[in-house]
This record gives C-alpha cells, sequence and structure tokens, in this order.
C-alpha cells in the first residue's frame, strides 16, 4: 500500500480583536478588549448555518463561547463561567467545541484553582441543547485519583450512522502523575455530556506526551494523535470497540528540533517572540461517503531550527498505512507550517 505526503491549505478563524480592513471577508467574532487566544470551531452536521467556536479569555480568568446561526455573518458571546472574583483565584484554558447529530453542542477546557504552578487542575465540559439553549454548568469528566492535574483536551463526536456508538462524544487530554509520569488517556459519554467513562489509556510508551487530538472514522474507529516532545515525534493510535483498547501504535512523523530550555520540542518563530510553536497535531477523518471516506490525516506545525517555515520532502512524513477502518484506508501525513496572525 502506498503512503502519501499531503499539503493542506488551512483555514482559520480569527479571533483577535480589531475591526477587519475595508474590503475584507474577516468578521470580529469576539468584539472585546481582552486578548482571546487558542481559537477552535465546529459546523452543526444537522444545519451548516450553525457554528460554535470558542477562546481562550485570559485577562477574563474564563473562556468565550461564540454562536452563530447565519453562517458567520453574526456572532453572540457568552462565558463557559463566570470569571474569579479575585484575580488568579481560578484560570480556565485549551478550548474544544463539537456538535453531535441532534445539534447538541459541547465546550470542553481545563480549570485550575488556584491559577498558579501545582495545582490540581481538572478537564470540564459544559453542554446545552441546540443554539438557542442555554449552557449546563460545568460537569467535571473525571476525578484525578492520584494524578497530579490534566492538560489540553481534545473533543470530538461520533456522527457517522454506520458506526455502533453513534451519538458517542470522546475527550482525549494529558494526563499527568504525581511522580511526573505523562499518559494519553480518552473517556466517553453516551448520555450527552452528562457523564463520563473512566480514562482509558491511549499511549504504550513515551516520556512527555501533549497535544493530544481525537477523531472518529465512518465506520466508529476512534482515532487519537499526540506529541512526543522529548522524543520529537508524532504518534497515533486507534480503537475499533469505542475506546476500551487501543492499538497500531504508530509514529506519523519525526523531525529534529534545537532544544529551547521554556519550549521543549518547541520553536521561537519572529512572529511570535514571547510564544512557543509546538506540533500541535490535529487528526481528521474523511466520513463524506466519498472516494477518500475512511483515509485519516494528521496535521501539524513544523518550522526548523532558525524560526522559518521547514522545508518538506517526500517521504519525510509519510506514514505506512497499517492504521485502516477498512480495506482501501490510507492514513497520510499532512506536512503543515505554522500560521500567526496579527
Amino acid at each position: 500500500m502506498r503512503t502519501h505526503l499531503v499539503l493542506a491549505g488551512l483555514v482559520v478563524l480569527t479571533l483577535a480583536a480589531g475591526a477587519a480592513g475595508a474590503g475584507s471577508d474577516n468578521i470580529n467574532v469576539s468584539r472585546l478588549p481582552e486578548l482571546q487566544t487558542g481559537a477552535t470551531i465546529a459546523i452543526d452536521p444537522t444545519d451548516g448555518n450553525n457554528l460554535l467556536a470558542g477562546s481562550n479569555s485570559i485577562e477574563e480568568g474564563t473562556m468565550r463561547i461564540y454562536s452563530s446561526t447565519d453562517s458567520g455573518q453574526t456572532w453572540s458571546t457568552l462565558r463557559a463561567h463566570p470569571p474569579p472574583a479575585k484575580p488568579l483565584a481560578t484560570c480556565s484554558s485549551d478550548p474544544g467545541v463539537a456538535i453531535d447529530g441532534r445539534g447538541r453542542q459541547y465546550y470542553s477546557f481545563v480549570r485550575a484553582t488556584p491559577c498558579r504552578d501545582g495545582a490540581r487542575q481538572w478537564v470540564y465540559v459544559v453542554v446545552r441543547s441546540g443554539p438557542d439553549a442555554a449552557w449546563s454548568k460545568p460537569i467535571r469528566v473525571a476525578a484525578l485519583g492520584r494524578a497530579r492535574l490534566d492538560d489540553k483536551p481534545a473533543i470530538a463526536v461520533d456522527n457517522s450512522p454506520g458506526s455502533p456508538h453513534r451519538g458517542r462524544v470522546y475527550l482525549a487530554w494529558t494526563r499527568i502523575a504525581r511522580n511526573v509520569v505523562f499518559s494519553i488517556v480518552l473517556s466517553h459519554s453516551d448520555n450527552g455530556g452528562r457523564t463520563w467513562s473512566k480514562p482509558v489509556k491511549v499511549n504504550k510508551e513515551g516520556r512527555v506526551l501533549t497535544y493530544a487530538s481525537v477523531a472518529v472514522g465512518p465506520k466508529g474507529a476512534v482515532y487519537v494523535a499526540w506529541d512526543d516532545v522529548d522524543e520529537f515525534g508524532i504518534w497515533m493510535a486507534r480503537s475499533v470497540d469505542g475506546g476500551k483498547r487501543f492499538r497500531d501504535h504508530r509514529k506519523v512523523a519525526s523531525f529534529v528540533a534545537v532544544v529551547i530550555p521554556h519550549c521543549g520540542s518547541g520553536i521561537v518563530i519572529p512572529a511570535q517572540p514571547r510564544t512557543c510553536v509546538n506540533a500541535n497535531p490535529v487528526v481528521s477523518v474523511d466520513t463524506s461517503g466519498g472516494p477518500y471516506s475512511g483515509r485519516v490525516y494528521v496535521s501539524y506545525a513544523r518550522t526548523e531550527f532558525r524560526g522559518r517555515q521547514a522545508d518538506q520532502r517526500p517521504g519525510q512524513c509519510a506514514v505506512d498505512g497499517l492504521l485502516r477502518e477498512a480495506a482501501d484506508d490510507v492514513t497520510n501525513a499532512i506536512g503543515g507550517h505554522d500560521i500567526s496572525l496579527v
């Protein structure tokens, strides 16, 4: 089976403050004076006019939720939870959004109390039945137990008619134990996000694991990708039993980086000198029913050590095609470049 190297165009939703220029198609979604970061967006599979987006509202100490019912022409905004009465009393980050086949909307994030290094941090979701309904109070997905904290969740819904788990919602994230052992874990909900299963470990090995991503194939296979920052590689595994067990662990891509002490395997680029650009892999599956249905893609950011866009060479990030949901399913690696917005 041949492998492929695919270069994909990226569509970016801008949540930065500031009016769009004359004649521009950009729409100011947030319309807020505070800094908004970590933009994410989802489209309602039952009605393409309904959009759901989110961002970190850092200075407020909360998460912002953005909704549109007219294909993104106009937007309303709400907070996922009230901001803290005192600065740094609590803080939230890492927004994720998803919409299921009945129009139910999901918004995931992490929250630490108090907001300081070493504080315990949990994964939460808020849910609502549709674009005009009220959001629930934050629902804690899983107890930490002996773990130190949870970080960087990603959310996806199984909306495939041919799946035995249709309607199931999946959350994947990094769990850090008290002995600083990193794991990628996954939990699921079958009742609209009200309760969640006990987290299942996804990875078999690895050291510093982060930036989990999750997607579901047309027959219900669950794919989770993540970044092993100590080994400079992107990994992926799949489950064919609704997220109970994971197999076919494969390295999707390897890359060379010059380690910057405060960035780990990340890199500083001229456009973002105060933050670090990490690989941040995103796994996607074609569920269109077309000729490439079931094909799996992984996109990620990459730069060379001076912060310039990395030169992609044939075969550099190719996958061997062994992660398959059907006989004609080919796994693809997408070499991406960092996109920064001002």
